[in-house]
């Protein structure tokens, strides 16, 4: 029986395989894409919190990527989480996030943390070098 974290890290890679994949089947018109992902982060419940999100700022930032894509279970929109959203907002470049399940628990609602994270509506898409991406 796989673990969580074996089973998430052979889904990722497979999907990575079919991205790459589906890209270079379109690749003829459309330019190199560098992007970074955070995926449950968890701050309002992991310990290492600030180890995590500045580690990921930190590289992040010393890479020269189109965005950055923080996909859920990221925090709680309360004021003890501001300075983590700081560090996450301190990357220069064009940043996004995906709500996740976990980012509504403690009854706050979709409103709510859609405001703390600075997102007009909870599904958008946005374009990047040539590609189209939808958030859902």
């Amino acid at each position: 029986m796989l673990s969580r974290r074996e089973f998430l890290g052979t889904t990722a890679a497979g999907l990575a395989g079919t991205l790459a994949l589906s890209w270079r089947a379109s690749a003829a018109n459309v330019e190199t894409i560098r992007f970074g992902l955070s995926s449950d982060i968890h701050r309002d419940i992991m310990h290492d919190w600030e180890m995590r999100i500045r580690t990921y700022i930190d590289d992040m930032s010393s890479r020269e990527l189109d965005f950055i894509l923080d996909l859920g279970d990221f925090c709680f929109p309360k004021p003890e989480n501001q300075s983590f959203i700081d560090i996450f907002n301190s990357y220069a470049g064009e940043k996004f996030h995906v709500l996740g399940n976990h980012d509504l628990d403690g009854g706050f609602t979709w409103r709510q943390t859609m405001d703390y994270y600075g997102m007009d509506t909870p599904y958008y898409s946005f374009d990047n070098a040539g590609y189209h991406f939808v958030v859902l």
